[in-house]
């Protein structure tokens, strides 16, 4: 009898009964059946059926127990399974393939002689793909046979590369997860050298930042007395290596601030026209010791009252303008301001500093603003410096809401401009409102109570304060503070942070506790970004960082003893 056209090779001797032989996985279509089934004449009947079919490798498990292992063994494309057996029932058994995930997919047919549609749905409904009664003809066998046989290929080989590509993607997600892990690790390394790294330079300023206290301000306390010009010229030479002293300090710990993000940006309205003639001032004997002229042109159209860090817009001129003394020898070094468009309700200010000295290299010109870096960085260049003073002046001017720029010309000099914007200052308090408390009648001083532990800081505290005429008490640390304070009545409390007993901020904490509603100004040799938050969470009204400087001092008192509004000036 001709075979039938079903795609498999025609005849052949069968194998009756489960094979020791691995079956060929070489051929990919190759059918692989397993038939369970209890009756040995049913496993012979179905073998003759497929004896014609060589390429069928075919296995017979009579015991139903025993068909999960052999399935296992032998990997089949397709399950034969009788419902009806003594020792397991077919649907048992079709669970306990189910339940292993390789077999999912694997087409299972219920062999059965009952006819009902009950025993359809219930097979159906425990996981069978097909149900055929037995014995069927040869033609459906092998139809059935051939068509799950493909289907359950085909699906295998799709599952085969969606479990490659799981697998691909775990051992990504597992080297992903190692990344992430070292970068944590990375990252948590960081954050503690960062918070060292802060809490090294929080200690460098406060030990560097305390003797200059005394330094400077011994120093132009002294400058103030009767000199012989020889005295008065040495102590000139003091206050200006003292003053390079601490800008570079400064420079250091504001490079530090900008690579952690935390400089900080405290607008103020000011006076402009001030705070370039204390500029000048400040640099007026640099400029004299090597013959220069130092001049200030500020064009009529620029206001003078105007509202934005005051302090980080003189620290940019102070860089600007030193830096163009240091590289002119001859000449003049000139500021000027012009007023630029309106943005809104802002104003943008531009300014220049203009020199007359060696000039930037072309090349140069890229550089300038990284840190670390000068034009001249040869080992004999002449002049001096830590080369961060562009970089921060950059910085600076970004967070001023400003860009900066520079034009030169070897051998003719070079002009810096950069530009700033001015938020609108609100109205001006009267003089009187200035005037009235430095609660207190006019006739009587202001007193203050003085905590600082550091004998040279608290005279130099205690002199500028005897310049307004203050009735100064002092206390030694933070325990004398609190008890004086509560002991006695003051319209203001100068706290110095660091003290031994008791800390500023403790003594701070334990007197507004106790309901004492003195202001309080801080004063401290911290001046790394946090220091001035922490002192006001913790009750103070206001901050000065050392070493002290009168003006700021002043200002500060005048802003937490005057009334609400902000201060000019």
């Amino acid at each position: 009898m001709a075979a039938p056209r079903t795609g498999f090779r025609a005849s052949g001797r069968m194998r009756l009964g489960a094979s020791r032989l691995s079956p060929d996985r070489s051929n990919a279509l190759r059918p692989r059946v397993l038939l369970v089934d209890d009756s040995p004449m049913v496993g012979r009947a179905i073998a003759s059926l497929l004896q014609r079919y060589p390429s069928v490798y075919f296995s017979f498990c009579e015991d139903p127990l025993r068909a999960v292992d052999e399935a296992i063994r032998m990997h089949p494309t397709v399950v034969l399974l009788d419902w009806l057996m003594p020792e397991a029932d077919g649907l048992s058994v079709l669970h306990a393939l189910r339940a292993r995930p390789e077999f999912a997919l694997l087409p299972i047919v219920i062999l059965s002689s009952q006819d009902q549609i009950e025993a359809k749905v219930r097979a159906f409904a425990a996981g069978a793909t097909d149900y055929l009664i037995k014995l069927p003809a040869e033609s459906e066998l092998i139809a059935r046979i051939e068509h799950h046989t493909r289907v359950f290929l085909h699906q295998d080989e799709v599952h085969r590369t969606l479990r490659e590509n799981q697998r691909v993607l775990e051992e990504k997600n597992r080297h992903l997860e190692r990344l992430a892990a070292e970068l944590r690790e990375a990252h948590e390394q960081a954050v503690a050298a960062s918070d060292a790294k802060s809490n090294f330079l929080a200690n460098v300023s406060h030990e560097i930042r305390t003797p200059m206290n005394a330094i400077l301000g011994l120093t132009r306390l002294c400058l103030e007395t009767t000199l012989t010009d020889v005295q008065r010229g040495y102590l000139q030479h003091v206050d200006g290596a003292a003053t390079s002293l601490l800008r570079i300090l400064n420079d250091i710990l504001d490079l530090s601030k900008i690579e952690a993000g935390q400089l900080d940006f405290q607008p103020r309205v000011f006076s402009l026209r001030e705070l370039l003639d204390e500029v000048v001032q400040s640099l007026s004997s640099q400029a004299s010791e090597k013959g220069l002229t130092l001049g200030c042109v500020v064009q009529p159209e620029v206001p003078d009252r105007v509202m934005t860090d005051s302090l980080r817009l003189q620290q940019v001129l102070v860089h600007l303008v030193g830096n163009a003394l240091k590289f002119t020898e001859r000449g003049s070094v000139v500021i000027e301001i012009a007023p630029g468009p309106l943005q809104g309700d802002r104003h943008e200010l531009h300014f220049t500093v203009c020199d007359t000295g060696v000039g930037i290299p072309d090349d140069k010109l890229a550089v300038i603003f990284e840190a670390f870096t000068q034009a001249d960085n040869s080992l004999t260049r002449l002049h001096g410096g830590t080369g961060l003073g562009l970089t921060i002046s950059s910085s600076l001017v970004a967070m001023m809401g400003g860009q900066i720029w520079v034009t030169s010309e070897v051998g003719q000099g070079t002009t810096f401009h950069f530009s700033v914007m001015s938020e609108p200052p609100p109205e001006a308090p009267s003089l009187s409102e200035v005037a009235s408390v430095v609660n207190r009648p006019p006739d009587r001083p202001l007193r203050i109570l003085l905590a600082e532990d550091n004998p040279l800081n608290r005279l130099v505290a205690i002199a500028f304060l005897e310049e307004v005429q203050a009735d100064v008490v002092v206390a030694e640390d933070g325990e004398q503070a609190v008890e004086r304070a509560l002991a006695g009545r003051f319209d203001l409390i100068l706290m110095d942070v660091q003290m031994p007993k008791m800390d500023g901020l403790a003594a701070t904490r334990e007197l507004r506790r106790q309901g004492v509603e003195t202001p309080i100004v801080a004063l401290t040799a911290h001046a790394l970004n946090g220091a001035a938050e922490l002192c006001l969470e913790t009750g103070m009204n206001a901050y000065v960082s050392k070493p002290l400087e009168a003006e700021k001092l002043f200002a500060a008192i005048a802003q937490v003893c005057a009334p609400a509004r902000p201060l000019v000036g």
